[in-house]
């Protein structure tokens, strides 16, 4: 009779182990999409205001979160976090190319920053170099009043 009492109470005990852990991952999923649905506002407020670095962090903290969820995600939400992600980094584009057209070393620096931490560093080293090579060879032309000096 014990050793059944005990067999009994070890299946219960598992039984409530696995509702447990069923509901710390519900409550895991809540979470996380209550941290999309902030993160999603707080990079929407930052873009606002011109805080880039702040919309980055936001936008990728949220893309991360879903990620990490995997497929108890819905497809819906996971779009959402991609859409913010996005227009975050159409927003650093648009900067760098701002940056690019002033010709300010800065702002081509901050936004190739940015790109790095949105996932794509390879396209903000390209477009530093590009830079970065233009100026080296603007330096190098002489100008027309050197020319004159000849």
């Amino acid at each position: 009779a014990t050793a059944a009492l005990v067999a009994d109470s070890a299946a219960a005990l598992a039984a409530l182990e696995a509702r447990r852990a069923e509901a710390a991952a519900r409550l895991s999923l809540v979470e996380r999409l209550l941290e999309l649905d902030a993160a999603e506002a707080a990079a929407d407020a930052a873009l606002s205001s011109g805080n880039f670095e702040a919309a980055a962090a936001h936008a990728q903290g949220a893309l991360s979160s879903v990620r990490a969820a995997g497929s108890a995600i819905e497809p819906q939400t996971r779009a959402r976090a991609e859409a913010a992600h996005a227009r975050v980094e159409s927003a650093v584009r648009a900067g760098l190319a701002d940056g690019l057209a002033d010709k300010a070393l800065p702002a081509v620096c901050r936004f190739v920053s940015l790109l790095a931490r949105l996932g794509s560093p390879a396209e903000g080293r390209s477009s530093l170099s590009a830079f970065c090579r233009a100026r080296v060879e603007a330096a190098a032309l002489p100008t027309a009043a050197e020319e004159e000096e000849k």
